[in-house]
This record gives C-alpha cells, sequence and structure tokens, in this order.
C-alpha cells in the first residue's frame, strides 16, 4: 500500500516538473490564470473570449492574426458588463479591413515572404532545430494536462506559406517560436502593486502585457513550487515509512540467529538494522587490511566485545584517493594502530604453512615474524621433484619495460623463465592446480597470459600478489618485475608486501629478480639476500637434475636453458622398450615411467592380409580390418583396375569408358560401372513434334527450346518456351513486374498476377495538419482537425477532411516577392515561386494561352511546385468533375503530371476523389463479415470435398463399371488429393487476411476439381450400356487419360490463379470433355450395330475429330467449333447418341421457345430435365411427373441428386450463381459432353 502511495506521489511530482518546462516554452492558458488575475482582469478576458478563433490570451499578447479584433475592446468589456450582446457581425467588415491595413499586422511585417532558393537554403539549415521545437510541442500534452498550456499549432499552420508538411517549418512560424521564447525567458515583471493598479488590460502597450503576463506566470509557478514541496515532504514521509517496515522485516529475520555473517560495506548499508538487532560480540577477520571507518561503523551501543583478526605486517588497506592515504594516513588500519599503541594483543607462533627453508626468511627481520615457529607437519614435506632447491632466488640484471599507458611495469625475461620453470615443473608429474605464478605487477600478469599456452597450463593461475593474501599452494613461482638503472624499486621496499610475497608457498618457492638492485634499496631485501647467500639459495641459475639420471645437472639461467631437458629429465634417450616392442622414442622423462600413456609413433609391421601387405598406420594406431594396399585386379568386364587389396572384383564399379551404344546408336558417355543413360548428351540438330521447329540440343531433349513469346493476357510476352509451355497449351506463370498504374497513382511492382494487391508503398495523402501513416493499400482515417483555408476575406469553419463551406478567393494577392515586385497569385493560396518580372521567361511560358496576358494569375501545385494559370487550371478541374468516364483519378499537374495531392483552392474535388477512392480500396478489399462467411463456406466445401475423395469407392450401382471407376480414381486426381486439400485448408484455416481475390482463387481450384470429378463420374455412370472392352486401352482413351491428367497435374501444382493459367485449364478441359464425348461416341458406334459403309463413314469423321484434339496445340475457339460440329454431326447419324432422347434441332427450338437465360435448366436424379422460372433459383419443392421423384427445392438450394441440366444449354450454374458463373466467364467451360 505504502508502495502505490508512493508511486502515485512521484507521479504527481513527475506531472508538475512538466508543467514548469511546458510554461517556459508556451503560453498558458487564460483559464489557468484567471485564479491569479483581479476580478476586472478577468471580466475583460471573459468579455472578449467568445470572439476568438484562439485562446484570448494569445490574441492579448500579440500573437495572433486576430489582433484587428482588438478595435472596440473596451465597448466589448463594457457591453458584456451591462449584460447587452455584442454584435459580431456588425463590426465584421471594419475589422476585416483593419486587419488588411494594420500597420501592425504580422503579414506586413516582412516585405518579401516568398520561398526562393536562397530562402529554401536558410530553411533547411534550420529545419533540425524546428523538428525538435515542433517535438517538444507535440509531446508536452502526453506529460502535461491539456488544459495548461495553449497549443500554437492553428495559429501558426494559418501564418504558413509552406506545402503542408508539418515538418517544414515557414519563416513565419519560426519567427512565433523565437518570439515567444524571448519573451518567456525574459525577467522582466511587474510588482504586486503594479498588477494590482491595471483594470483596463486592453489598453496596455505590448511591452506592459507581457510584464504582467510573466508576473501571473510567476505566482502561478510559485503554487507549483509550494504544491511540490508539499508532495516532496509526503514522498520523503512515505519512503521514511517503507524503510521502517523494511527494517522491521529483515529484524525479525535475523533477531534469533547465533550467527550473523556480513561485509563491513554491509554493516555500513544496514548500521540502523545492526544497531537494532545488537549484537553483543563484533568479530572482525582480515582486520589489519580493512579501513578503521569500516569497522567504527559496525559498532553498536550494544557491542560488548570487539575481536580483530588479522596481521598488520602484510598487506595494508587500499583507500580510492592516494593522496587521503598519503597525506592522512587512511592506510592504517584501528588493527595497526591499535598495535603501534601498545594494545595487548596474542600472536599466534605456530605456522602450519611454509616448510622450514621458506619460514626461516620470514624470520631473520624484526619486520617480518622473530621467534616464529613451525609445527612438525611442515618437516614432513616432499622435495620438490627435478630441482635440487625447495627454496632458491635466481638472480638477474636484465631491464624491466614500463607502460606508460597502463603505469604498470613488466618484464619479458622473468615472464619467460618462469613459464619454462612452470612446464618443467608440469612434466615432473604436478598438477597445474599445485602451482601459482606471482608477480608483483599487473603489466606482468599480461606479459604471462600471453605468452602461456591454454592448452598446455590449463589450472596454473597467474594473479598480482596483493590479490593471494590469505591465499596458499604448494609451490609458488615469484616474478619480482623490477630492473632498471635509476636504481628504483618502488613499493617492494615496503616490508608488508614483501612478508606476503614471501609467505604464499607450503612445498616449494622460486623466486627472480633484480636482487642486487632490491638490497641496495631496501635493509630487508639487505638481510634476506645475506641469508640466503649464506644458505647457498640465491645465485645466477637453478640447478635442475634428471631423476632418471641423477649425475646428469642442467644449470638454467634464461628460458632456453631447458631445452636440455625436453621432456623433463635430460638429452639422453628413453631406450625403454614399450608393449610394442619398440623402443620408446622420447628423450629421458620423469613421469609415466611404465609407459601406460606414451603412444609408440613407429610404423606399424604387422601383416593385415595373405598378401603379406603391411599395415600403413602407426604402431599405436588400431589396424584396419581390410587390407587397404591398392592392388590392380581383372574386372569381369575385362578392364584392369587399381582397387583396395579386399575388394572382390564383383563389387568393383569399373571407372573405365563405356564403349556401349545408347538406343539412339550414340556412344554412352557414361563409365563403364555405371548404368548406361537414356540421356543422350550429343548435340545434334532436332526437329521436334508438332510445333516443327528446329534447334541444335541434346540428343534425349524432348522440349522444344524456342522462345514462346505469346502475348499472354496480362498483356507481357511469354518468357517460356515451346516445350514448357506445352506448345502454347499451358503457359509458364507471367515472372514480370506488374508495372500497371494503381488506384493511388503509384506503379505495381509485384509479380505479375490475376489482380493487383493492395499498394503497399507509405501513403502521400497529407493535409495541413498531419501526413497520413499507412500504406496506400489502407483506408486513411479522416483529418478532424479545423481546417486552415483562412484569407483575409473568407474562412472555412468545417474540420479538415469535410468539404468546405467556402469557396475559392479570386482576388489578386497583396503581398510583395523578396524582389520588390507584386505576387503573382491569389489571395488565401500559397505565393507562386515565380515573379512575372523576374522571371518573365518561365512564367509567360505558352501552355494554354492565357499565361503572357497581364494580368494573369497562377496557382503553385505544392506537390511538384510547378505554376499553372489559374483560369486554365479550373477549367481543367472543372471538366475533370463534368467528364461523363468519371474516372476515379487524381488531378494532375498539366505540366509533368504528378499527382495534385493537396491544394486549398481545389481541395473539394481531391476530397471528393480520395472518397471515391476509399470506396473502391473498401470494395476491393471487401467487408470483413462477408469474407469470413465466405471463408467458412469455402472451408465446409473444401472439408467436404476431402472426405468424399477419401472414401474407397463409390455406389455406382453397378459393379463392372464401379470398379472401372475405382481403377481410374487410382490413376488419376485422388492419389494426391490428400496434400491438395489439406493445403487448401491450412490456407483458409490459418492465413491471417484472405482477400476476396484469394477466396475467389480457392473458389476457382474447388470448382476446377468439380468439373474432374464430374467428367470421372460420367464416364462411370454414362457408359454402362456400352462393351468395355470395345474402347478399353484404345487409342481414345488413352487420349481421354493424357488430357484428365494434365487437367489434375495442373490444379495440383496451383496455389493462386491467374488470368492465363484458369483461360488455358479452361481451354484444356474442353479438350479433355471433347475427347470423352469422342470416347463414347466410338463406344456407342462399336457396340451398335451398323451397316459397314455407315461405320466406315462415321469413322471418318471420328478420325478428324481425333485429329483435331490430339494435335498437341491449343484448342482454340474455331477448333472447337469444328470438333462441337462433327460430334453434332454424329449424333445425328446415330439416334443412340441423343440423351436427351429429342434430336439437336428439337433441342434448340425448345431453348428457344421457353426464351431463358442460361441456368434454368435442370434435371432429377434420374435424368429428367424440367426447368425454374424466374430468377431460376428454386424456391418450391415438387415430384417430377416422369419418375415422381423429388425436384425443385427451396431457398436457391436444390433437392438431393438434383442438377443444373448442362445439356439443355451449356450452363454450368444455376442462372441465381452470378459469381460462381463469372468466374468462368469466357472461357466456354461448357458441359455438355455428347
Amino acid at each position: 500500500m505504502v508502495m502505490g502511495e508512493m508511486t502515485e506521489c512521484a507521479k504527481e511530482i513527475q506531472k508538475y516538473k512538466s508543467i514548469i518546462d511546458a510554461v517556459s516554452k508556451k503560453p498558458l492558458k487564460t483559464e489557468i490564470l484567471e485564479d491569479v488575475m483581479t476580478e476586472n482582469q478577468r471580466e475583460s478576458f471573459q468579455a472578449y473570449k467568445n470572439y476568438c478563433t484562439t485562446d484570448v490570451i494569445v490574441v492579448w499578447l500579440c500573437l495572433s492574426d486576430e489582433r484587428g479584433w482588438m478595435i472596440g475592446a473596451n465597448e466589448r468589456v463594457n457591453d458584456f458588463r451591462e449584460g447587452n450582446e455584442y454584435d459580431y457581425r456588425e463590426h465584421q467588415g471594419v475589422e476585416m479591413e483593419q486587419v488588411k491595413d494594420g500597420e501592425h499586422d504580422f503579414e506586413g511585417e516582412e516585405e518579401n515572404e516568398m520561398d526562393d532558393v536562397e530562402d529554401e537554403e536558410l530553411e533547411r539549415r534550420f529545419i533540425d532545430d524546428e523538428d525538435d521545437f515542433l517535438q517538444s510541442l507535440g509531446s508536452l500534452a502526453e506529460h502535461t494536462p491539456e488544459n495548461v498550456t495553449v497549443s500554437l499549432h492553428r495559429m501558426k499552420m494559418r501564418l504558413s506559406r509552406q506545402n503542408g508538411w508539418t515538418t517544414k517549418v515557414s519563416k513565419k512560424s519560426r519567427k512565433i517560436d523565437r518570439v515567444i521564447l524571448k519573451k518567456l525567458a525574459e525577467p522582466d515583471h511587474m510588482t504586486q502593486e503594479e498588477a494590482t493598479n491595471i483594470t483596463d488590460i486592453w489598453s496596455l502597450d505590448e511591452k506592459q502585457r507581457w510584464r504582467l503576463y510573466r508576473f501571473w506566470v510567476q505566482i502561478y509557478i510559485r503554487k507549483i513550487h509550494q504544491k511540490l514541496r508539499q508532495l516532496f515532504v509526503e514522498y520523503d514521509r512515505k519512503a521514511a515509512i517503507l524503510k521502517e517496515l523494511r527494517v522491521d522485516d529483515d529484524f525479525e529475520a535475523l533477531r534469533n540467529q547465533d550467527v550473523i555473517g556480513i561485509t563491513t560495506t554491509g554493516a555500513a548499508k544496514y548500521n540502523k538494522l545492526l544497531r537494532k538487532v545488537g549484537p553483543p560480540i563484533i568479530v572482525v577477520e582480515e582486520a589489519a587490511e580493512i579501513l578503521e571507518a569500516h569497522v567504527i561503523t559496525s559498532l553498536s551501543e550494544h557491542t560488548q566485545h570487539l575481536i580483530l583478526i588479522g596481521d598488520h605486517q602484510q598487506l595494508r588497506p587500499n583507500p580510492t584517493v592516494f593522496k587521503l592515504c598519503k597525506d592522512y594516513k587512511l592506510d592504517v588500519s584501528l588493527f595497526e594502530r591499535l598495535m603501534r599503541n601498545g594494545i595487548p594483543c596474542h600472536r599466534l607462533s605456530l605456522q602450519h604453512r611454509m616448510r622450514p627453508e621458506i619460514s626461516h626468511i620470514l624470520k631473520i627481520h624484526s619486520d617480518f615474524y622473530p621467534g616464529l615457529l613451525d609445527h612438525e607437519m611442515v618437516n614432513k614435506y616432499d622435495n620438490i621433484l627435478g630441482v635440487s632447491k625447495n627454496l632458491y632466488f635466481i638472480e638477474h640484471n636484465i631491464q624491466e619495460i614500463h607502460d606508460e599507458e597502463n603505469k604498470s611495469r613488466s618484464n619479458l625475461h622473468e615472464a619467460r623463465f618462469l613459464t619454462s620453470l612452470c612446464k618443467y615443473l608440469l612434466q615432473q608429474g604436478y598438477s597445474p592446480f599445485q602451482i601459482t605464478i606471482l608477480t608483483a605487477y599487473k603489466g606482468q600478469v599480461f606479459i604471462f597470459k600471453q605468452i602461456m599456452d591454454k592448452k598446455t597450463f590449463e589450472g596454473v593461475r597467474v594473479c598480482p600478489v596483493d590479490n593471494f593474501q590469505g591465499e596458499e599452494n604448494d609451490i609458488i613461482l615469484l616474478s619480482f618485475v623490477r630492473s632498471n638503472v635509476e636504481g628504483n624499486i618502488g613499493f617492494l621496499k615496503v616490508s608488508n608486501r614483501i612478508c606476503v610475497a614471501l609467505s604464499r608457498a607450503k612445498k616449494g618457492l622460486y623466486c627472480i629478480g633484480n636482487f642486487t638492485l632490491m638490497s641496495q634499496e631496501s635493509k630487508v631485501w639487505t638481510a634476506i639476500t645475506s641469508d640466503l647467500q649464506k644458505r647457498n639459495l640465491i645465485g645466477p641459475s637453478l640447478k635442475l637434475f634428471c631423476r632418471n639420471h641423477p649425475t646428469r645437472p642442467l644449470e638454467v639461467s634464461a628460458s632456453e636453458d631447458f631445452k636440455g631437458a625436453p621432456d623433463g629429465g635430460c638429452q639422453l634417450p628413453c631406450t625403454a622398450r614399450l608393449d610394442c616392442g619398440h623402443t620408446c622414442q622420447m628423450k629421458c622423462h620423469p613421469s609415466d615411467k611404465e609407459h601406460r600413456d606414451i603412444l609408440c609413433k613407429r610404423p606399424c609391421e604387422r601383416d593385415v592380409c595373405g598378401l603379406q601387405h603391411p599395415c600403413p598406420l602407426l604402431c599405436f594406431q588400431q589396424c584396419h580390418e581390410n587390407c587397404q594396399e591398392l592392388v590392380q585386379k581383372l574386372l569381369p568386364c575385362s578392364h584392369k583396375q587399381w582397387v583396395q587389396c579386399f575388394q572382390k572384383t564383383g563389387d568393383v564399379n569399373c571407372r573405365s569408358k563405356c564403349n556401349r551404344l545408347l538406343p539412339c546408336g550414340h556412344q554412352c558417355k557414361n563409365r563403364c560401372g555405371q548404368d548406361c543413360s537414356t540421356f543422350c548428351t550429343k548435340m545434334i540438330l532436332k526437329t521436334f513434334h508438332p510445333c516443327g521447329h528446329k534447334s541444335e540440343v541434346q540428343c534425349s531433349e524432348i522440349s522444344c527450346p524456342e522462345e514462346c513469346k505469346v502475348l499472354l493476357k496480362c498483356e507481357h510476352r511469354c518468357q517460356g518456351t515451346c516445350g514448357k509451355c506445352e506448345n502454347g497449351k499451358y503457359h509458364l506463370r507471367c515472372t514480370q513486374k506488374c508495372k500497371r498504374i494503381l488506384l493511388c497513382g503509384h506503379t505495381c511492382n509485384q509479380m505479375c498476377s490475376r489482380s493487383c494487391p493492395p499498394c503497399s508503398r507509405p501513403c502521400e495523402n497529407r493535409c495541413r495538419h498531419n501526413k497520413c501513416q499507412k500504406t496506400c493499400g489502407e483506408s486513411c482515417a479522416v483529418c478532424k482537425e479545423e481546417c486552415k483555408w483562412i484569407c483575409s476575406h473568407k474562412v472555412c469553419y468545417k474540420a479538415c477532411g469535410d468539404e468546405c463551406d467556402r469557396g475559392p478567393c479570386n482576388l489578386p494577392c497583396k503581398k510583395r516577392l523578396r524582389c520588390g515586385h507584386p505576387c503573382i497569385g491569389l489571395c488565401g493560396e500559397r505565393c507562386p515561386t515565380l515573379c512575372r518580372h523576374c522571371n518573365k521567361a518561365d512564367v509567360t511560358t505558352i501552355l494554354f494561352g492565357y499565361e503572357d496576358e497581364p494580368r494573369a494569375r497562377f496557382i503553385l501545385l505544392e506537390d511538384c511546385n510547378h505554376i499553372v494559370e489559374v483560369r486554365a487550371m479550373d477549367r481543367l478541374m472543372k471538366e475533370s468533375e463534368d467528364s461523363e468516364e468519371q474516372e476515379i483519378k487524381l488531378p494532375e499537374c498539366p505540366w509533368c503530371k504528378t499527382p495534385v495531392r493537396y491544394n486549398k483552392r481545389y481541395n473539394n474535388r481531391i476530397k471528393a476523389l480520395r472518397k471515391d477512392l476509399e470506396q473502391v480500396k473498401k470494395t476491393i478489399k471487401g467487408d470483413p463479415t462477408n469474407i469470413a462467411e465466405e471463408r467458412r463456406t469455402l472451408l465446409a466445401r473444401v472439408k467436404r470435398m476431402q472426405s468424399l475423395y477419401e472414401m474407397e469407392e463409390l455406389d455406382l450401382h453397378d459393379e463392372l463399371f464401379s470398379s472401372m471407376f475405382k481403377r481410374n480414381r487410382i490413376q488419376g486426381f485422388e492419389s494426391g488429393s490428400k496434400e491438395f486439400f489439406r493445403n487448401i485448408i491450412r490456407r483458409l484455416d490459418f492465413q491471417y487476411t484472405l482477400s476476396l481475390d484469394d477466396l475467389s482463387s480457392i473458389k476457382a481450384l474447388l470448382d476446377m476439381t468439380d468439373k474432374i470429378k464430374t467428367l470421372n463420374e460420367r464416364k462411370a455412370n454414362d457408359f454402362k450400356n456400352i462393351s468395355i472392352s470395345l474402347i478399353e486401352d484404345s487409342e481414345y482413351e488413352n487420349n481421354f487419360k493424357l488430357n484428365r491428367r494434365l487437367l489434375e497435374k495442373k490444379i495440383k501444382e496451383s496455389h493462386d490463379l491467374t488470368e492465363q493459367e484458369i483461360e488455358d485449364w479452361g481451354r484444356e478441359y474442353s479438350r479433355c470433355k471433347h475427347s470423352l464425348s469422342l470416347l463414347y461416341v466410338v463406344g456407342v458406334f462399336l457396340s451398335s450395330k451398323v451397316n459397314s459403309s455407315e461405320l466406315e463413314r462415321e469413322m471418318k469423321m471420328v478420325k478428324e475429330v481425333d485429329r483435331l484434339l490430339s494435335d498437341g496445340f491449343p484448342f482454340e475457339n474455331e477448333k472447337e467449333e469444328r470438333v462441337r460440329k462433327l460430334l453434332n454431326d454424329l449424333k445425328s447419324i446415330n439416334p443412340l447418341l441423343l440423351k436427351l432422347g429429342i434430336s439437336e434441332k428439337e433441342r434448340e427450338m425448345i431453348v428457344k421457345a421457353m426464351a431463358f437465360s442460361r441456368g434454368h435448366w435442370f434435371k432429377c436424379p434420374k435424368g429428367h430435365v424440367y426447368a425454374i422460372g424466374e430468377c431460376g433459383g428454386a424456391s418450391e419443392q415438387s415430384r417430377c411427373p416422369e419418375c415422381n421423384a423429388p425436384i425443385g427445392g427451396v431457398s436457391h438450394r436444390l433437392e438431393e441428386g438434383n442438377e443444373v441440366a448442362t445439356e439443355m444449354d451449356g450452363a454450368r450454374f444455376g442462372a441465381y450463381s452470378e459469381a460462381a458463373n463469372l468466374l468462368f466467364e469466357g472461357l466456354n467451360l461448357d458441359d455438355d459432353l455428347w
């Protein structure tokens, strides 16, 4: 709860801070200042308030263009006080005139307001600063209450002369910004007495008004500061409560604990909590390395016993500021100060770490530990292996390196020596974790890390001495670094640091440095080196010995000397016999004497096959199970080939050149062991069938490479080849950029498709207030800001997005250009950038015929900055509006054809066109409810189709034809239907957005699938009375199957459909349909008793139809008409072909007599034909007069088993199904099979 109150308090503080910031940038609103005004001052503002389009304070401070309305302000105040209504219309004309002629009007303050080239460059330099200012004005609305400061946007935009983009500010707008900031920042303000005595605020001049305003602001800010002080006090009070609550929670957790562990920093942070807990005993570990202030902070009034444990002869505290350490001795701990002042203490005299040779160093000087005793356990340590001494100091005089940048020092000689020594000790069998390398300087640590191989020295710790206090290890390698001609050893003089460095080792200590220099500069080092010399533990080289050959010592003084013990022993060969019988190839090595981990690198001498071929591997490697030796063998094909010894000749693929001939007569180019390819790569001149094109291609190439170049539906040339497009039957999808002009005026850059997707470019629609942030294809939001179309004669009072309630002003513009000549534009419009005198050639260039007239006026088109003579432009706009074509298209610049998206004079026309464009966008996009309903309908349909295709067989009432149909289904579409339907369901279920075009494409795919299903069903149903053996596997049936298979293949390959693909598929469907008709005709003829002469004549016609259907070229309309005519002629010859029981002529007469449009004819489940009038949709149920089966239906849904009688009028859908018929409009997918 307290936390929430603090958050709210913080939000209030932030809000008031933001208000203070806003007051320094924008004027306060009148109602905010009323609390600090006198009663008369408030009445003056109230009387004027009703006649301002902006906040009255803006007008009063002379920041608005409504200053002419100040005339008669006193009279208005009097009228207001007397309760009279001021007649605004009565004074309007006078006031407007004075606005025009007033010498203090903003529009007359600058002689030239034109945006010439120089001015544009000046604006570009300031544009970033102005953008920041505008953004700050906008962002304040988020941080300050909306009723605090005045929005200057409307007033600034009214004075702006630029093209409506809010990120590009005009000079006049910038002038307002500068005036406001300057006036608000001035320190001069009225006193309390001056402000109280003012009753008529409108009689003050501009300077006095600003002085009074700044007094009001000062009073207002004082109130805010007072509120802020209250909020700060409240926030601090709640923070203290929260802190107390947290202390109480922590106290409950600690009160019953016996031991509390905490750092001295934590003790200072939680001092109040510790005092509340009140521990009577304080134990400080490493007290000699802790600042005195840290220890004192840990004490409280409850402390009864303070125990300090430490060693003041080792490292001292390390203050952050070295000057404090040097001048005020802050590096002296409380522990050390008490010791030096004689406070009784107890020293531990028995050490358990160092072997006696090492601890002896610390006993010889009074600054260390005289009288130190060794525990008996330290006498039991083993000697260091491979080294003659357990303690040794290696002396040298090689100079150090001083790094000026890092202010540290290093010594490469010492680093290399200790690295080699460390490697030698590792070769003796020591673990990396038993060895630590210490150095006096951090710079030396970096050198060690650079030269030490990570793989070899993994686990060896390298660190400065200061970071190793309180730690120990078996072997310490110590680098002192300092060696110079100046005789400076730095902090190596400090006994504390020396004590730490020399007391870290347990079993072995090896130090390297310039000890002669160090003993000259420090008495401590003099005593140490003197003792070492007496004990023969210091010298220029360290003596190593081979554990296997002790009589061969090795003196090392530099890293190169360790080459005498390459494997940790000596230079003698090992000579040990390995388990394999070979002699060890290493030099003498003390580790792994049993040679369990030694790998023999000699060549393997074992035989791996009966031919006594030697193993090619090394001795330690496992021999191959099969002999890898290369031998020459004779293969079954009579070729000889080098193969591995173990390979059998029957398993080897011959790599010799193949000598066999291909079916085409050319020699095979594969290897002998490879199968002869059926694809011959020899280049020949080949004539392709049926197109007849000739081309030099590979022998096995069956696809004609001739470029297609047919003009597609999209008006692009086909990019495929004759073969890939199957001689023009199925053209490849167009891959060119669309390049069509979209509604928005942009060019479609998507790949060519059936219909262009919505434009994805940023929308360019804009107004004076803002720019649309959506893409072109999305619907634009209508601007709700106030319209900015204002001049001295007319004002629009509508919202920006609505049609303006004023007309264009045709009076000349009264402004003057920078050159001093009058403007050639119109009142209220943006001034053209050219001058009639200075730019005469450009202005008088004839386009419409009026441009060279002396009184011609011009309009500036802000989208392209061209100027057009206003009468001509008005006429163009009028013609566009009155055009009978009513093309929905934005007006264009007559010079460059750039769309005019914003122009105040023509905005009503532009807004009307935009409204039409928005309606078109909505139509194209579709109603979301209808799309969702269509999606659900299609999803249900595809799931029904999926379940139908997954049935094992259909009930076709005849076992013979059922099995035939089942066989056809397995070979046809059904074999891949699962994945096809699954993909469509996935799109309908999971694709986030689906347009009407997407749904139309899916519906077209399903309709195509239905048509394939219809072909299969009709083949199974209508061939019942035909002897199957007569037509089975015949040329006609094979042609039908081939055509059907191609149709199914195209469906399964399609994700969406283009117009060209639908057209191509439709033509080939007609081919397939007619090939089934031909198969039926042949079956009927062969099954019926026809004399030989008639049969011969009929078969000639059949052959002609078959030739047209199987010529391999597109099934064009002329060809289809010829096929249809021949089939009709065949029908008239054999009455068995008349499925309707009437002749073709009788059918045509009946259809013509009924005068129905296509889609009114239906048939019952048993094939009896009937018609439905009116719209063609079933609206009532009845019975078939022939078989009494149910016919008709309700709600435009046919009874089950009823269907469209395509054979009557060629319709594929009912007349009421307009959308379905339009989908295949013009494709001639007539289902009239016979």
